[in-house]
């Protein structure tokens, strides 16, 4: 659901979500989910292997959805990382 290339930059600069990473805290390649990115006149066109098909933004939906979307927390600032995680994720597969 996230190109290797990503998620070891964002592991690198620390922008994993708790949603991301297994119970010991570290990153789980399963449960990590491509970001949204603006589009920049400095970024680099992304490499065909890193583009998802349509089938692979469908299991992503389905497991933002069926898995994400149930826990909510309990405490407001749990609250704001849990809605942010959600419209971050599904932005990228909108875009």
């Amino acid at each position: 659901m996230c190109p290797e290339k990503e998620r070891y930059m964002r592991v690198v600069q620390k922008r994993l979500s708790l949603y991301e990473c297994s119970q010991d805290g570290r990153m789980a390649p399963e449960l990590t989910v491509k970001e949204y990115s603006r589009s920049a006149a400095d970024q680099e066109e992304p490499l065909p292997h890193e583009l998802r098909p349509a089938d692979v933004l469908q299991r992503t939906m389905n497991y933002l959805v069926g898995k994400i979307v149930n826990c909510v927390p309990k405490t407001d600032e749990e609250l704001a990382q849990w809605y942010d995680f959600l419209w971050n994720r599904t932005r990228a597969i909108r875009k």
